[in-house]
Parts: structure tokens; sequence; C-alpha cells
């Protein structure tokens, strides 16, 4: 220590000259860091979501969050494993190692879903198809409200959907949700009198309408000459329905 006092006072000049460097060096770090107003940032746990409807946290835990459990701690850059079974859903956390580089976390997800995708075969038939979640560290940079006080839920929705993809086009935006958008619903109020005159269950109608409004599955896009594409097609197959009857 003494050496040292006594090497900065006879070398006073060099002294000065190291300080005055690493202030010049330390300012132009300063200017030179990257600033993002969202940064990027790196989770690496993701959850496999399954729900098993009418089955109690027990049955959940034994027929499908053990079995999830066991055929994920095959992965190789697997940390941990936590699960949480509930009445008709099992979630299972899966944490991967934090020496994984960052750029190498895409491939993981992807043998974590070819894992579940596995796995499925083993889990009870009534049991639904497993979920993965793993997109914990999207962020949102923008959030537009699309409303009008005269256009149908159906305009807003093409509107929005045009949006969407004309917004995907433009660099930089890696991707974009839609939210709030009204489902195409049609609903049928069918009066028990009138049922009751023609001699028809909702059943029957129900069951001629499914009939009516099929879509044929083809090798090419195509259209069904069958399908309903209006609110009238609706009520002219219900005419004939209950003309016939």
């Amino acid at each position: 220590m003494i050496k040292l006092a006594e090497f900065a006072i006879r070398q006073r000049t060099f002294l000065l000259f190291f300080i005055t460097l690493s202030v010049i060096a330390g300012i132009y770090s300063y200017f030179d860091l990257g600033k993002l107003e969202d940064p990027s940032f790196t989770v690496k746990t993701a959850v496999v979501v399954t729900l098993y409807p009418g089955a109690s946290a027990e049955q959940v835990e034994k027929q499908v969050t053990d079995t999830v459990e066991t055929k994920l701690q095959e992965m190789g850059e697997l940390n941990r494993l936590r699960s949480l079974s509930r009445p008709g859903m099992s979630m299972v956390f899966v944490d991967l190692k934090e020496s994984l580089n960052s750029k190498h976390l895409p491939q993981q997800w992807d043998i974590l879903r070819s894992k579940v995708q596995d796995v499925k075969l083993q889990l009870p038939a009534t049991a639904q198809i497993s979920i993965v979640q793993d997109e914990f560290s999207e962020v949102y940079g923008m959030l537009f409200a699309i409303h009008s006080d005269d256009a149908k839920p159906e305009e807003l929705r093409r509107y929005s959907e045009e949006l969407q993809r004309r917004l995907k086009a433009v660099e930089g935006i890696k991707k974009i949700e839609l939210h709030g958008v009204q489902p195409r619903v049609v609903y049928i109020d069918l009066p028990d009198e009138r049922l009751a005159q023609y001699g028809l269950s909702v059943a029957q109608v129900w069951n001629q309408l499914n009939s009516t409004n099929t879509t044929f599955e083809a090798v090419d896009s195509m259209r069904a000459q069958n399908e309903f594409e209006s609110i009238k097609a609706v009520n002219f197959n219900l005419s004939l329905i209950f003309a016939i009857s």
C-alpha cells in the first residue's frame, strides 16, 4: 500500500493521464450505450396446459400431470419442472437452464412441443389437446382501438383484418393480434307453438339445418355451394323445413 502511494506521488503525470483517459472512456461509453424504450429480454420458461373436463384434482395429477412430466424430463436442457393440478386442468411449468444461449431457445421450444405431441396418446381420451405457451417475453409496442358509430361488426372485422395484413408487411413488426372481434353468429328463435303445429322438435330442425349447411373437404380450396351466406338463406331453409313437414 505504501509503495502504491509512493508511486502515485512520484509519477503524478502518469497518474493524471490515466485518470483523464479513464474519465474520457467512461463518458464515451455512457453515450455509446444502446437505449431502447422496450428492450428485449428472454424468458426461459414455458407452460403446458391440458384441460381434462370433469376430472378431480387428484385424477388430473395422476392421469395427466404425472404423465406429461415424465415425458418432459427427457429434455436435455431442462432445469426443473413445476406443476399445478386443479379440477379439470393441468399446468406444467418448464424451466430451462440459465446457461442456455438465447438463440437456441426456439429449438428447445420445438423439442418441447414434439414431446407434448408424443405424450398425447398416453393421456385419457376425454383430455383435450395440450397447449404450449412460451411467449411470456413478448410485449406490446402499440395498441390501436378501432370503433365506429354506424359501421356493422362485420365491416369492422374486415377493416381490422385488412389493417392487420398491411401492418405485417412493415419492417420490424413481429406479430399482430386482433382482440374483441365479434364472431359471426345467427340466433334462431323457434316458438314452441310453431314446432307443435308442424310436429317438429328442435333436434329435427337443427339436424336439417346442419345437413344443409355442410362444407365438404377437397384438395383444392373451394366454397361450398350450399353454405349459408346470409340471414335470408337461413330463413328460406327454415321455411322449407316447415313446409316439408
